[in-house]
């Protein structure tokens, strides 16, 4: 049987599935999400809080249109994103966010505050730690394949429409 592949960009629609994306290519190397150690105390898991940061576009690693992704057979298997960094911002969440991401979540005040304050505490607050500042001028961030899918390829194709979107 021959395999069908295609690559798109992402779309408002796939926000489920960037979420799965964005939380497999977070595991590596010690198999755990940092965002489950900032959430912890809010009630929520990992993917229903980054589908809300997709929603509230507060990522700084990648927004919905910066996401390519590749289906097999009419299904997505992987994505990746590609874009221009902020060059004031390169931690992972946009803090001025935060308030759209708690209320899609139904958080309190108090516990967005406290949100915020490991989120402070985890990368540094206003401190720009120098392992996070943007080493080039376009960046490819949150690359995953779904785990039934790897070991075929798919990784590279992907990548290699990725970079060729970057190129131009």
């Amino acid at each position: 049987m021959q395999t069908t592949l295609n690559v798109r960009k992402a779309k408002i629609a796939d926000i489920p599935f960037l979420a799965r994306i964005e939380y497999e290519a977070s595991l590596p190397p010690l198999n755990h999400c940092f965002w489950e150690d900032i959430l912890q105390g809010t009630d929520t898991s990992v993917l229903p809080f980054i589908e809300a940061q997709l929603r509230a576009n507060a990522s700084n690693w990648g927004s919905i249109t910066d996401f390519l992704i590749l289906e097999e057979q009419g299904q997505p298997v992987a994505a990746a994103a590609g874009y221009t960094p902020n060059a004031e911002d390169y931690c992972p969440l946009r803090l001025s966010c935060l308030a759209k991401i708690a209320k899609q979540l139904n958080w309190s005040i108090d516990v967005a505050t406290a949100f915020g304050d490991r989120y402070d505490r985890f990368w540094g607050g206003d401190s720009r730690p120098f392992f996070l500042t943007p080493q080039a001028p376009w960046i490819i961030e949150n690359v995953a394949v779904l785990p039934a899918a790897r070991g075929r390829g798919l990784g590279k194709v992907l990548l290699r429409a990725l970079l060729d979107e970057g190129r131009s």
